[in-house]
């Protein structure tokens, strides 16, 4: 089950002063909230759809995740944009609008999500494997599980990639979960339509 919302963290400056974001070749360690006061992931169904978009979006975007966690009323990921793939911002917008859009047809009113989201640009001196291991810990650490693999709403997609290198090259999503990938029907989510983004991007 999950349990009560997690504080995010109070507004501050939120993009790196002088960094490109949609220069290629970064990781991110990225926290999105969700609108304040609101836990919308503590219903199980948008939390499959958030985990559902983000393997779409990796498939459409070019955007390797390698860990993600979603939380009642927040989301974390650790991403890399290789060449050719979308900006880390574009990525970003995208699952916020497809999530949003499946809130309102799951029936979620209002505004779902907090305005931008919080980064931390990883540089290659830090090991990129330990921050995808905090990542999908959290639920632990809050006593919401006693294991990680009991937690179906985190997972490291790509395990066997080289995060010392950002290697793009895919390896498919952790069993983590895996059931709640498909949708209704067994289809995926790659022929979503995002809706308006608002001013909760």
């Amino acid at each position: 089950m999950i349990e009560r919302a997690v504080e995010c963290p109070k507004r501050k400056q939120l993009r790196l002063p002088g960094h490109d974001y949609g220069e290629p070749g970064h990781a991110y360690s990225l926290t999105v909230c969700a609108r304040r006061g609101a836990s919308p992931f503590r219903h199980r169904t948008l939390a499959q759809e958030a985990v559902a978009t983000l393997q779409s979006l990796e498939a459409l975007s070019g955007v390797k995740v390698f860990a993600y966690c979603v939380m009642p009323d927040h989301v974390h990921l650790v991403c890399w944009a290789g060449d050719g793939a979308d900006s880390i911002p574009s990525f970003i917008r995208r699952f916020k609008s497809f999530v949003s859009h499946a809130g309102r047809r799951l029936g979620h009113s209002g505004q779902l999500w907090q305005r931008s989201y919080y980064d931390h640009v990883i540089r290659r001196a830090e090991d990129l494997g330990e921050i995808c291991t905090y990542v999908i810990e959290n639920p632990v650490r809050r006593g919401m599980v006693q294991e990680v693999g009991e937690y179906p709403f985190a997972g490291m997609p790509n395990p066997d990639a080289d995060r010392s290198g950002m290697d793009p090259a895919p390896t498919g999503w952790s069993e983590v979960g895996a059931d709640l990938l498909i949708g209704p029907e067994g289809k995926g989510r790659a022929g979503m339509e995002p809706g308006p983004y608002g001013d909760d991007t």
